[in-house]
């Protein structure tokens, strides 16, 4: 009898356990999400290891929202690429980036003597601490479904300048809290 009892409950617990775990890699997948910083180029605006709320529900970007990307731009992202968007997991995909919405598409970004231009107008980039060096002179024309994004630590950053520009496909969602 009591054998029976602590089966049963055991099964009944298991199933919350189960149900809970579901619920959760739902939310985690779909609604929101905790991401920590990893690296210095979104200095001074995000900090190393750093822990910001990400969300999955609004895909309507906006100039210097703060998204999380893959930047693996070469391959298609696939269903299960969500499931592994967990932060637990997320290192075994290669990690995101975390960098901020420089272009939309068809935005023509001019690279001109360390100054950026969008569409013929210099930017006000109030977010950052130094102006960017070695960067050649350039004109990047922003595709459909794409955007082009940069780390606010422009001289210590990968982004857009070196993977090009990100598919929306590939956006995992926008910050937002840090």
């Amino acid at each position: 009898m009591r054998k029976n009892k602590f089966l049963r409950e055991f099964s009944e617990w298991s199933k919350a356990i189960i149900i809970a775990v579901i619920l959760v890699m739902l939310l985690n997948i779909y609604i929101v999400q905790v991401y920590k910083v990893e690296g210095p180029s979104m200095i001074p605006t995000l900090h190393n290891n750093q822990y910001v709320f990400l969300s999955k529900l609004n895909r309507t970007y906006k100039y210097e929202d703060i998204v999380i990307i893959d930047p693996r731009v070469n391959r298609a992202r696939s269903f299960s690429d969500s499931l592994l968007d967990n932060p637990v997991l997320a290192g075994l995909t290669g990690g995101y980036w975390i960098k901020r919405v420089i272009g939309k598409p068809h935005d023509q970004l001019e690279f001109n003597e360390g100054k950026l231009y969008r569409n013929g107008t210099l930017l006000n980039e109030y977010y950052l601490n130094e102006t960017m060096k070695n960067v050649p002179n350039a004109r990047v024309v922003v595709p459909e479904d794409s955007l082009f994004v940069m780390g606010d630590n422009r001289n210590h950053s990968l982004d857009s300048r070196s993977v090009g520009p990100v598919p929306l496909s590939h956006v995992i969602g926008i910050v937002i809290r840090h």
